[in-house]
């Protein structure tokens, strides 16, 4: 089969993904921060900033004389033919409310004595001073390569904030950035907007790519998303990120901060594709450890691994709402499928849980309406389908299965072709045909499925964490295939990660995986040629897709 290749243009850099060979798809991109080249030629302008040996007194933006800081680069190119690219050097650089202006694209992780890039050996750190968020991005501006770190902000977006602008923000790592709450925050109901976006924040129909960053160790005292929020009528893609240990809610009494990881609300539509989400955390009976969507919001959430995440209320891995919660004000009418469809397709949800443990994987609710396709769930504490108007089709849930309530108004769901290994409560008028059912429920076939035995039991030798990178290593006592090992995920001791790169004698993991003496890598829940169900389930998606594949 011919090898595809895609393209991105992110800012003026072009990376380019090899897709589809032997018979099974690829992963689409490396997940996380990367360095890429920068095509200086695209540019009528290069500028060059050094904390080590610059000086804003004498500069002139050479090689040779570059700036000290940031802002004062900024600054003198205000009057400057644009685009211009401004390529920072390693360092620390003290920055608040920094305001990146259209036409200038920002490169860190450069070696001052030669400028050559290496984004993790030369860390840019734009450094946030405590009291306020580190950066405002504008239209036809990327921000690449650099650490943002320590934003505070008794506001929204505490690293980075977007507002009704469509900025490139790539390659960068998100870290100890943090929103406070609204000043006397004494809310009458439950579930006011506060403070959004610990590190980063889209508002008023906004349009960013954010992509292959890692956001770890982002808060809110009183907000959603605390890695990302995208609220009211934001568009744009979140794309191969990695969205790590970010908690939300770390003083709600009101429940406010739904959304450990990312939230989308109001209207919003962005395109949620191929990052992993992992070991997030809402808290204070907030919804959705990992991705929060609500409010008539249809973003497409797809091919992402949410993993190790937790809410305080329901769904551990993914919250789907069309409605907000909403009290002392009547709810909205539904609107029609032309202005409001979900599409959560193609994802993986592992270990994730909810307080409850009857929504861990996932709770669809609230007037949803879209498709549900294409997703595996293992591991998790429920998969929870409630009064929605939803085709949920070709999915292995491996979970007990809750599908109850509906409404007058709503069309009966249709759930079909799929594989529930698990027990099921239904109290709706849900259309359930052609399903596999390990307890088996009328209309459809019984039994267990049978699976490609590719869970890996693992003993690692030694177990290094980099707190630089985020990242575990593990030597392994006896060597192993690393064919297919890419993006797994794992769980060992209670702890959960995400397999980033592996070699016949080590792994390297996104996530703190320090103590664990046994690993176990996640099946990949891909049925037998003989299994009950044969056909039905996620493997009926990838059979589809495959087949749609051009060969020539």
């Amino acid at each position: 089969m011919k090898t595809l290749r895609t393209a991105m243009r992110v800012g003026r850099t072009m990376l380019i993904v090899a897709g589809v060979s032997g018979g099974a798809v690829a992963a689409a991109a490396q997940d996380g921060p990367r360095t890429v080249a920068v095509d200086l030629t695209a540019y009528k302008n290069v500028v060059y900033v050094s904390a080590a040996n610059g000086s804003d007194a004498a500069a002139r933006g050479t090689k040779q004389a570059p700036w000290a800081t940031v802002s004062a680069a900024l600054a003198a190119l205000a009057k400057t033919a644009q685009p211009t690219a401004v390529l920072v050097a390693e360092g620390s650089y003290p920055t608040e409310n920094l305001q990146l202006p259209a036409g200038i694209d920002l490169y860190g992780g450069f070696d001052a004595a030669d400028w050559s890039r290496d984004i993790w050996a030369h860390r840019t750190t734009l450094a946030g001073k405590g009291s306020g968020r580190v950066l405002v991005a504008a239209d036809h501006a990327t921000l690449d390569g650099f650490e943002v770190r320590g934003g505070v902000v008794r506001g929204t977006g505490g690293g980075v904030r977007i507002d009704g602008t469509s900025p490139v923000i790539s390659n960068n790592i998100f870290t100890a950035n943090k929103t406070l709450g609204p000043q006397n925050w004494k809310p009458k109901y439950w579930h006011e907007t506060a403070n959004d976006g610990g590190a980063l924040y889209c508002t008023n129909g906004g349009a960013p790519i954010v992509a292959n960053n890692l956001f770890v160790g982002n808060q809110t005292e009183n907000g959603r998303g605390a890695a990302i929020a995208f609220n009211h009528r934001c568009k744009g893609k979140i794309a191969d990120n990695v969205i790590l240990d970010n908690v939300a809610g770390l003083d709600d009494p009101m429940r406010s901060s739904d959304g450990g990881g990312i939230s989308i609300f109001d209207w919003s539509a962005p395109i949620v594709e191929g990052n992993v989400v992992l070991n997030n955390k809402a808290l204070a009976k907030n919804d959705a450890g990992g991705i929060f969507v609500a409010l008539w919001s249809s973003p497409q959430v797809r091919d992402n691994l949410i993993v190790g995440n937790e809410a305080g209320d329901d769904a551990g891995g993914l919250f789907v709402g069309g409605q907000e919660h909403r009290y002392g004000a009547p709810l909205d009418p539904m609107p029609p499928a032309s202005d409001y469809f979900v599409n959560v397709i193609g994802n993986r949800l592992f270990g994730n849980s909810n307080s409850s443990r009857n929504s861990g994987a996932t709770r669809i609710t609230m007037e949803t309406r879209g498709l549900i396709e294409g997703n595996v769930a293992a591991y998790n504490s429920g998969f929870y389908l409630q009064r929605t108007e939803t085709k949920v089709v070709n999915n292995t849930i491996l979970e007990n299965l809750i599908l109850i309530e509906s409404k007058d108004y709503l069309k009966p769901s249709i759930f079909d072709n799929n594989i529930v290994w698990g027990s099921i409560e239904y109290d709706t008028k849900a259309r359930v045909t052609n399903s596999l059912f390990r307890d088996g429920f009328k209309g459809n076939e019984t039994g267990e499925p049978s699976f490609i035995d590719d869970e890996r039991h693992i003993a690692p030798l030694g177990v290094t964490y980099a707190t630089d990178s985020y990242q575990t290593r593990m030597l392994l006592a006896d060597p192993i295939d690393p064919a297919d090992l890419e993006g797994r995920a794992v769980f060992g001791d209670g702890k959960w990660a995400v397999i980033k790169n592996a070699t016949a004698n080590s792994l390297t993991l996104w996530g703190d995986m320090r103590g664990v003496r046994n690993l176990t890598v996640v099946s990949q829940y891909r049925q037998t040629a003989d299994s009950k169900g044969a056909g039905k389930g996620a493997d009926a998606v990838k059979k589809k897709t495959l087949a749609g594949l051009p060969t020539g």
